[in-house]
């Protein structure tokens, strides 16, 4: 990369021009800026890049408290080559526009963006389409849709995705619609920042079906997350015939109590395929101590027991009895 700069000044007027050239993976890096420096409020009223294919132009000024302005559209159909600048791997293409303003100490704007694909850290995002209304951004107070014909990642994925999120006084809440594993994977709740920092995340439903074994929250429940500990109460959960109860809290120190009555061991299979297990789960489970060195306590029975290994060998299923600490 090689350029110059150009610098004028007239009184507390300070005006710089740069141009820039070079090349990445032998496509052509062009940069053109201009930046205005003017009784210590910084403006850049020109702003464009191109790495190879991918475009970012607009305009962007921060006042004298640093708050920014301004207006981004950004045309990215070869995302591999600015992952490359920041060394890691990613393909794909995406455009759009980013919008922001500062009004009485609090950044707004709106973010608009879609693309036919995206690929990164082993997750495949397809037609991704994010349209979001930025309330106030320090607060995390966003509202808005983001939708996806496909999400993939390894053997599980998502598909016809669409997160509707409001941010309505204090919380924002969330409703999304997908399909998992050939059923609807359906969630809605809120999330809510207090002005102690304490972070409740409030889940009003969930259900999904994955290899068609119906998983339901039976009852609304609230996860409240402050100072690195997470604190839940009667998390109960509905798997097939079966049933999860799960209490206490996470943190600097676990103390975490679940009960598993009549689990279908068949739920295993969504997430290890081949294993083709069967049975019933009834557990009594504790775990308690530091997150380093935890210690667990169970009592567990797994009545008609099986895998695939065992139905080769010609065993029949089995009961096995586990308990310990």
């Amino acid at each position: 990369l090689k350029g110059k700069a150009d610098i004028t000044s007239a009184g507390r007027k300070i005006t710089t021009r740069i141009d820039a050239t070079g090349a990445i993976r032998g496509q052509d890096v062009i940069i053109a800026v201009e930046a205005i420096s003017d009784n210590g409020a910084v403006s850049l009223p020109a702003l464009k890049i191109d790495i190879g294919k991918n475009s970012l132009s607009g305009a962007v000024a921060l006042d004298t408290s640093f708050m920014p302005s301004g207006k981004v559209a950004f045309d990215l159909p070869d995302i591999a080559l600015l992952a490359a600048m920041a060394g890691q791997k990613a393909e794909g293409a995406i455009r759009g526009m980013a919008e922001i303003r500062s009004t009485e100490g609090m950044i707004t704007g709106t973010i608009k963006a879609d693309g036919p694909k995206l690929v990164t850290s082993g997750t495949e995002i397809i037609t991704p389409v994010v349209d979001l209304k930025i309330i106030d951004l320090a607060a995390g107070q966003i509202s808005g849709t983001v939708t996806s014909d496909r999400i993939a990642s390894g053997a599980n994925q998502l598909s016809k995705l669409m997160l509707d999120f409001q941010h309505q006084g204090a919380a924002t809440a969330f409703d999304l619609k997908s399909q998992y594993d050939g059923a609807p994977l359906t969630t809605a709740g809120s999330i809510e920042q207090q002005p102690d920092g304490v972070l409740t995340l409030n889940l009003a439903s969930f259900s999904a079906a994955p290899k068609k074994i119906p998983v339901k929250l039976n009852a609304p429940i609230a996860i409240r997350i402050a100072n690195g500990n997470v604190a839940f109460n009667a998390v109960s959960i509905t798997a097939g015939q079966g049933k999860i109860t799960v209490t206490g809290s996470a943190g600097k120190m676990l103390d975490i109590r679940a009960k598993i009555a009549a689990l279908p061991a068949s739920l295993a299979n969504t997430f290890a395929s081949g294993l083709d297990a069967s049975g019933t789960i009834n557990a009594d489970v504790t775990v308690s101590g530091d997150p380093a060195a935890p210690v667990i306590a169970f009592d567990t029975d797994l009545q008609n027991a099986s895998i695939s290994q065992i139905k080769a060998a010609g065993l029949k299923p089995m009961t096995i009895s586990a308990k310990g600490k």
